[in-house]
């Protein structure tokens, strides 16, 4: 698999959330969709980031994770997210891209072996001759 780390590449501010006024909606977006198990990670971190008692979950949808932040806390919900998008890159190097990867390399010799079968029965049939 060709992975590129994932990386902020925006922040915007939507506006008011609709269900708090006391918060805002803001969008990060990433530099692509994460894999599943990115994803997972990052929805389920292992490990303390320093979490804002009063942070509401983020949610990834996409390339885009939403927060929502009083005006108050606003960098510092940033930060956090930030920390646990490179968590979640660092955990998915370490742990699942191996596995990936392994995974795609037995599917490639299983069609190379296939393709290998192919090619000789191919050949045990030219060898006959055009009887």
């Amino acid at each position: 698999m060709e992975w590129k780390p994932i990386t902020i590449t925006g922040r915007s501010v939507r506006g008011r959330d609709p269900e708090a006024s006391g918060l805002l909606d803001i969008d990060l977006a990433l530099s692509g969709t994460p894999p599943t198990e990115w994803a997972e990670q990052f929805r389920n971190p292992t490990g303390d980031f320093g979490r804002p008692v009063s942070m509401h979950p983020p949610k990834l949808s996409g390339s885009t994770i939403t927060i929502r932040p009083p005006d108050a806390d606003v960098e510092q919900y940033a930060e956090h997210i930030e920390k646990r998008v490179s968590h979640a890159n660092e955990w998915f190097e370490e742990n699942a891209l191996p596995h990936i990867n392994a995974a795609e390399e037995r599917k490639q010799a299983e069609e190379d072996a296939e393709a290998e079968r192919l090619r000789e029965a191919q050949r045990k049939l030219d060898e006959m001759g055009g009887e």
